[in-house]
């Protein structure tokens, strides 16, 4: 290959690209104010020591950055040590987690961490806090959850690019709850009682896929 300068600077491009790293700062203040401290984000990471238990709104040096957070500092410990993802497409950042289980937090992953969930799949549990043995629903066609926990599971974790929950076992469109996206991918909810529109999730009996109405 006969290398041109273009060629030269487009590759250069690429490897500068490539290898660019992602940062995220996080607040202690809503909408960025200070005090505040940066974490590098590749594999998992702990948040600062000073603001551990106290962010309240955070800020990725990039677009389209995706980042889990845990309750341990190793990322450890998942189902219950999980907090849930958030997936930052325009690089706004989040201006305000008052409310929110970001005083929980005490580590950040890139995504590449385990929810303790298989693959494809929305896991409802019976207790708050994704505690005890939850319901693991694989996401294909319409599946009922099952007897135990149909209608009356009380968090959930969705570890599935995209699918439909339901209050009904035969997945009726007027019985619809939610619909989580691919931007919701490792969404979790960990307390029905922290927001009244999350209440409606204790209704949660089946998990359809998005070839459903």
């Amino acid at each position: 290959m006969i290398l041109t300068l273009q060629t030269a600077i487009f590759l250069v491009y690429l490897t500068v690209y490539a290898t660019s790293t992602v940062n995220v700062t996080f607040f202690g203040g809503k909408n960025f104010k200070l005090p505040k401290c940066e974490v590098v984000l590749s594999g998992c990471k702990p948040i600062c020591a000073n603001l551990v238990g106290k962010v309240i709104s955070l800020k990725p040096s990039v677009k389209n950055t995706c980042m889990k957070f845990y309750t341990t500092a190793d990322c450890s410990g998942a189902p219950p040590s999980y907090r849930g993802s958030i997936n930052d497409l325009d690089g706004d950042g989040i201006s305000d987690l008052i409310g929110t289980p970001a005083k929980e937090w005490k580590a950040i992953g890139d995504c590449k961490q385990s929810t303790g969930i298989p693959d494809n799949s929305v896991a409802l549990f019976p207790q708050k806090k994704f505690k005890g043995t939850p319901s693991i629903v694989t996401v294909k066609g319409c599946t009922p959850v099952p007897n135990t926990l149909a209608g009356k599971s009380e968090s959930f974790i969705s570890n599935t690019q995209c699918c439909h929950l339901y209050a009904t076992k035969n997945c009726t469109d007027d019985k619809l709850i939610l619909v989580l996206q691919k931007t919701d991918f490792g969404t979790a909810y960990d307390d029905y009682d922290s927001f009244s529109d999350w209440k409606s999730f204790r209704q949660i009996s089946a998990i359809g896929d998005c070839k459903q109405p």
